[in-house]
């Protein structure tokens, strides 16, 4: 299984995880290791490769509650939706739509008047994330936000 998280690792907490996004249809995790970013399950009930092979390339859903998410971290689904802020000027930069992990940083996809802006999600430029409020603030490289800056 692919993880998509930062840290594969924590993907080793699940117990259940479920073949639908409505979390109808659980299935239990007999025993999981990582190895090279991949996450290797075996699941009570699946015991045989052609079995298996019913959940290639389908995607598995876990429940948030059963994540750990360390304090002042998010999941990528909360990052979903929230505005964006300019940190200094406080001029509204988008809305936030999708997040792609490249393995050295995420880069989010920034919204407005349907053009799209990919900003780097590293320290530098990422000023505050206020999940409760649905608020990020960024402080974009200079050129950074063309793409949706000329809009205004």
């Amino acid at each position: 299984m692919e993880p998509w998280c930062d840290a594969p690792e924590t993907m080793l907490t699940l117990k259940t995880i479920y073949s639908d996004a409505d979390g109808r249809n659980a299935l239990t995790i007999s025993t999981m290791r990582i190895h090279k970013r991949l996450a290797l399950i075996k699941l009570e009930g699946v015991d045989s490769i052609p079995e298996a092979e019913e959940f290639r390339g389908r995607i598995l859903f876990a429940d948030r509650r059963n994540i750990p998410v360390p304090d002042g971290g998010w999941l990528i689904q909360d990052l979903l939706g929230a505005a964006v802020f300019h940190a200094d000027t406080g001029k509204t930069l988008g809305t936030l739509c999708e997040v792609s992990t490249t393995g050295a940083n995420d880069v989010w996809h920034i919204e407005k008047h349907g053009k799209i802006a990919l900003v780097p999600a590293v320290d530098e430029v990422v000023v505050n994330v206020d999940i409760e409020a649905g608020r990020i603030e960024l402080r974009p490289i200079p050129g950074m936000m063309e793409e949706v800056d000329n809009e205004d």
